[in-house]
């Protein structure tokens, strides 16, 4: 076995010209020949065996041609080998912006409902304070209503007192008035008597 270097320097070419052309046939097959299997790798330096010796100068003693035709083979192998690269990064950027559509899609319609959202909340905060306001409003006139029932309520007691009162003094000024005409028709019987006593009746008072 013999190193990449040393194969160069044997056959009078440069090392990155060997390093090429072991590298294209590497990993391809020819007529049932891996180079792949007959190369090892010490450290950093690649050994080639007498077979795989061999196989580089067959190569390397193919006409021009040949030469230049499987270049161009590999040139398109290549290529094509590209082009199916660019194909799948084509297809999995299409991929990506698609799902970036649907994701901006599904944003927007997530920002109209926040926006219809934060438009049913502003209504339902109106409403609120409206209902808020009515309330203080029919609260302050509970309140009102509340005084006035108390203030009314006193009156009524007061006028109810009043009454009371004047019933009571005109029940006593009935009383006197009965027990004056009591009076005074005693009184006056008595006068009536005196007057029509006779004069000894007067004098002894026996009337």
């Amino acid at each position: 076995m013999i190193s990449i270097k040393e194969y160069a320097k044997s056959h009078g070419v440069s090392y990155e010209a060997v390093r090429s052309q072991v590298a294209r046939y590497m990993d391809r097959e020819a007529d049932g020949f891996r180079l792949a299997d007959h190369i090892s790798k010490v450290g950093r330096t690649q050994y080639i065996d007498d077979e795989g010796v061999a196989f580089l100068d067959e190569r390397r003693s193919r006409s021009p041609i040949v030469i230049q035709q499987e270049e161009r083979d590999e040139t398109i192998d290549r290529l094509r080998a590209r082009v199916d690269e660019l194909q799948a990064r084509l297809i999995t950027a299409q991929d990506e912006y698609r799902a970036l559509l649907e994701e901006k899609h599904a944003i927007e319609m997530r920002e109209q409902e926040l926006i219809a959202d934060r438009q049913m909340i502003d209504e339902i905060r109106a409403e609120t304070a409206e209902a808020v306001a009515r309330a203080e409003k029919a609260e302050a006139a509970q309140k009102k209503a509340e005084e006035e029932t108390v203030d009314a309520r006193s009156r009524a007691e007061k006028q109810e007192k009043a009454a009371r009162e004047a019933k009571e003094e005109a029940d006593r000024l009935r009383e006197e008035a009965a027990e004056a005409e009591k009076v005074a028709g005693e009184a006056k019987e008595r006068a009536d008597k005196m007057e029509s006593a006779g004069l000894l009746e007067r004098i002894f008072k026996t009337w």
